[in-house]
């Protein structure tokens, strides 16, 4: 590798998953290399035992590593867990009369929009812009060289708990390697799974994981609510365990052949043979 690998890593309540990229001269990131080991010391994507948390991340990252043979010195984190969520926040900036407007107006509207009023022991994760309003009247994709007297911008500000954020940072930290951002994992799985036609027409990406689900709502091609809630996989099969009184186990096996995702208006029945307990 010439350039200093992507990485990007994620700490959950099932497994920590590390994945490498690499960058090339087109701008497009192609991935080298991964890594994945299973969690302990986490819940709901949520930090319970530092020590742990640090193992797996550590050994997720040398797997990801040994992958391309390269060196991870600096990483991101795709962060989750039920605290998660969304507030909205609008902007304005008066434009001088008979200019139009520039970078640096837009600069200052996201600015504005960013600044909402969040609780001491919550941190921003991301300001998304959701739509540029012209005169209060005309909402425009691109205001930059339009005459106007006054731009407005809202914007979606996704945030989490300060302090469990900074214990996921931390795991990496303790490695050792260097944080270079955090950002919401939902988002990053709609950037990478959702194509531009259905953010315009609208969508609802759901992502499942073992102890929550991350969720983030596209309307007219902008991002209109997104968090997480503290619900997985596991509480499936914690449910399927309890109401058939077989082992956690068993009952992962029967979710993993059997469950589905999909309504269907008239399921069929499924006769679902329970497996041996191999423990």
């Amino acid at each position: 590798m010439g350039m200093p690998p992507v990485v990007g890593i994620e700490i959950g309540t099932t497994k920590v998953a590390a994945v490498v990229g690499e960058m090339r001269r087109d701008g497009n990131v192609v991935i080298v290399g991964s890594g994945e080991h299973p969690s302990t010391g986490v819940r709901k994507g949520e930090i319970t035992n530092l020590d742990h948390a640090v193992v797996c991340a550590r050994s997720a990252l040398k797997m990801a590593e040994d992958s391309c043979n390269a060196n991870i010195y600096e990483v991101y984190i795709a962060v989750s867990g039920g605290h998660i969520q969304s507030s909205t926040g609008k902007g304005e900036v008066a434009i001088s009369a008979g200019h139009t407007v520039t970078h640096d107006d837009v600069e200052q509207v996201i600015e504005l929009a960013k600044a909402i009023n969040l609780p001491a022991e919550r941190r921003m994760l991301h300001a998304i812009p959701q739509r540029f309003v012209i005169d209060d009247q005309n909402t425009v994709d691109q205001p930059i060289g339009l005459e106007a007297a006054k731009l407005s911008l809202h914007a979606l500000v996704i945030h989490g708990v300060r302090a469990r954020l900074n214990n996921i940072e931390k795991v990496v930290s303790n490695v050792p390697v260097t944080v270079v951002g955090s950002a919401f994992s939902g988002l990053c799985s709609a950037l990478s799974v959702l194509s531009d036609e259905q953010r315009k027409a609208g969508v609802v990406m759901l992502d499942m994981g073992g102890g929550k689900t991350d969720y983030v709502v596209y309307a007219d091609g902008a991002v209109a609510l997104a968090g997480s809630l503290g619900v997985g996989g596991d509480h499936v099969t914690n449910d399927i365990a309890h109401a058939f009184s077989i082992p956690i186990g068993q009952a992962e096996i029967l979710k993993r052949q059997y469950g589905s995702a999909v309504v269907q208006e008239k399921p069929a029945a499924v006769e679902a043979e329970v497996p041996p307990d191999g423990g």
